[in-house]
Order: structure tokens, then sequence, then C-alpha cells
């Protein structure tokens, strides 16, 4: 339909520019008409001026004016056909109209469109580059060389053959920039993108891949290990073991941020991975964001009770905060974290810490609100509030 609103577009703008004349619309409603309906004779001016104006034209001038004129009619025809989908004939009336003007690129164009309509997208692309070689041979305007390079990326675009798609859409770009290459641009791209990476997945290739990951990782070469590991996450991107294990290397280099990025997407495919919750809070806990790392220690316990790296994950952890009371610069990295700044915003915990803060035997009674000790805690636990 898209295709089918393009040509009738070009149609009805080079028809216009072949007749010379331009359409007058009708008043809006609620307007009146000012000007009286045309008389007999004030009818026959046009063909009187038409007449006047092609008296000064040689014969052969004359001849090729109506032979333009006929060409136009069978265009036309043929626009008809189009629209009835009855191609065949629609494709004998555009040969008809070159046949007597073989310079109007807008024939081969429209011949363009019906065979693309018919998926014959090479006959296609063969017309629409005529009508470019006919168009610059006339010095046609660059927006009608752009849109034939349009029809000509559409054709490539339907038959996944994106790199010729994406040429042809650089080069209507280039001839006459239009929002509509920009953006069948931009789609050929992205759909030339998710091809390629559906076809490159392999779960066999990615197991492959892992396998030599895990043994890089033995090795302690942890930068070819995530070489392998990555490549084994483009072959399957759904694996969240790999993920882990990606979490795990970039946690040998050092790179806390990045690891626990990683575990954010091994837990996103499975929620249920402990192993990622506990990576996940001991890179949290070498940051000294012993707060993120209590929580996530005590996601791993949840579901597993009996996880000893979380217990004494938590137990470290707890030594660390009462170790570490009083760290300026704790503190201030807290300070920084989202969830803590939503925890003080809160004008209940704002009231219970200027109670805390007095004395008032108010704050004990909140905190008997799980809800709100928990918070209280979290704060302890990031450094910002002291126990001392």
């Amino acid at each position: 339909q898209q295709q089918q609103q393009q040509q009738e577009e070009e149609e009805d703008d080079e028809s216009e520019a072949a007749h010379g004349h331009s359409h007058a619309h009708g008043h809006g409603h609620g307007h009146s008409h000012d000007h009286a309906h045309p008389t007999a004779a004030e009818t026959k001016k046009p063909e009187a001026a038409k007449k006047q104006a092609n008296d000064h034209l040689t014969p052969e001038e004359r001849e090729k004016l109506a032979q333009k004129e006929q060409a136009n009619a069978h265009k036309e025809r043929g626009n008809s056909l189009y629209k009835e989908k009855k191609f065949e004939e629609a494709l004998a009336a555009y040969d008809q109209a070159i046949a007597l003007d073989a310079t109007e690129m807008t024939f081969y164009l429209n011949k363009s469109a019906v065979y693309f309509e018919m998926k014959n997208f090479d006959s296609s692309i063969e017309l629409a580059l005529k009508a470019i070689e006919v168009g610059r041979s006339v010095r046609a305007d660059y927006k009608q060389i752009a849109k034939a390079y349009i029809r000509v990326g559409n054709a490539y675009n339907a038959q996944n053959k994106f790199d010729e798609a994406i040429q042809a859409y650089q080069s209507s770009l280039t001839e006459s920039y239009s929002d509509d290459a920009s953006k069948k641009l931009k789609d050929c791209k992205k759909r030339k993108e998710e091809t390629e990476k559906l076809a490159y997945l392999d779960e066999g290739k990615s197991n492959e891949a892992r396998e030599r990951g895990n043994e890089l990782f033995k090795q302690a070469d942890f930068k070819g290990a995530i070489t392998e590991y990555q490549e084994s996450i483009k072959r399957n991107p759904n694996n969240a073991a790999v993920y882990s294990n990606l979490s795990a290397c970039y946690g040998k280099l050092g790179q806390f941020p990045l690891a626990i990025e990683m575990a954010d997407k091994c837990l996103s495919l499975d929620p249920k991975f402990v192993r990622a919750y506990v990576r996940k809070a001991g890179f949290q806990f070498y940051l000294k964001e012993y707060h993120k790392a209590i929580e996530n220690y005590q996601k791993a316990l949840e579901l597993d009770p009996e996880n000893a790296e979380a217990k004494d994950g938590i137990y470290r952890t707890r030594v660390a905060i009462q170790s570490s009371s009083g760290d300026k610069e704790r503190a201030a990295h807290a300070f920084a974290d989202k969830e803590i700044q939503a925890i003080l915003s809160d004008p209940i915990i704002q009231n219970i810490l200027n109670d805390l803060s007095t004395g008032s035997p108010e704050a004990q009674k909140h905190l008997r609100n799980p809800e709100i000790a928990a918070k209280i805690q979290k704060l302890i636990d990031a450094g910002v509030l002291s126990t001392k």
C-alpha cells in the first residue's frame, strides 16, 4: 500500500507537470461562491488560448506535443489499470506511453512499481535504474531521481539484500534528502542487524565457546575467557550461566561495575541464579556498598538457606560495617545512591531520624514497624547513619 501511495504521488506530480497546469481546489464548507458559473463561450477560452499558443509551433513541434499528450493518456490508462491490479495490461499501457515519449522517467518508474507489486523485484530494479538513466539525460529534478533510488532500495530490501538496499537509500539521500529515505535507511540497517544476529545463533557453537572460556579461566587468562564468553553469548544470548562467568572474569580483573552489570544480566534471565547474587554481593562488598551486599547475600539465602558463601558474606559485611563506622568517603558514596536518596527524602524517615537524634521515645515505636526498621538498617549499613 505504501508503494502504491508513493507511485500515485509521483504520477500526480508528473501528470501535472506534463500538462503544464495546476488543479484549483474547491472552497471549504461554509464559504460563499463569489464567481458565477462560466458560460459556454467562456469554457472555450482555454481551448482558444491553447490553439493560439500552438500557432507559432513548427509542424514537427506540434507532432511532438501531440505525441506527449497521447503518451500521457496511455500513462493515465496504465495508472487506472494498476489500481485495478490489472498488471499485465498496465505494463502494456506504459509501454505504449514509452513508445511515444521515451524521455519521460515517470513511465519507467510506473512500470517499476507494477513489477514490484508482481514481486518481480529484479525487473522492478532494472526499470527504476532505467528511469534514473533517462531522468539524468533530460536533467530531471533531483527529487525525482531520489524517488527512483528509493524504488531500487525497496526492491532490494524486499529480497533481504540489505547491503544493496542500504546503498540505494544512501544514493537517494545524496540526490535529495527526504524523511522517507532516511527512515527506510534506518529501518533497513536495523533489519540487517537483526537478520544477521538470528543467522549467527547456534547453541552447539555457543557451548563450544563457553567450554573454551572455562579452560582459559582456569588458566587465569581472564581476557581470553571474556572473548570466548562473549562469542558464546552471540551464539546464544539467553544462557544465564555465561553472563555469570563473564561477571567472574570482570571481577578478577577488578572491573567491579562491569562485573555487577553482567551479574544483573544473568539474573534478568534467571532470577533464581544463586551464584550470581553471591558474586554480585561480593563485588559490592569490594566497592564498600555494604547495604547492597547485605541485600544480595540475603536474596541468595532466601533461595538457598544453607549457602555457606552467602552466610560468610553477611558476617564479613557486618564486621566491615562496624569497623568502618564514621567512614566519610563511604558515606559520601552512599549519599549518591538513588535508593538511599529516596529513603532520606521520605518525610516519615526524616521525622524518625530527628526523633532518634533527640532521644524521643516515639522513634522506638516507629522502629517496631518492620518496613521502617529495614530502611533504617539500610542507612546504617550504607554508613549514612552511625550507631555510635
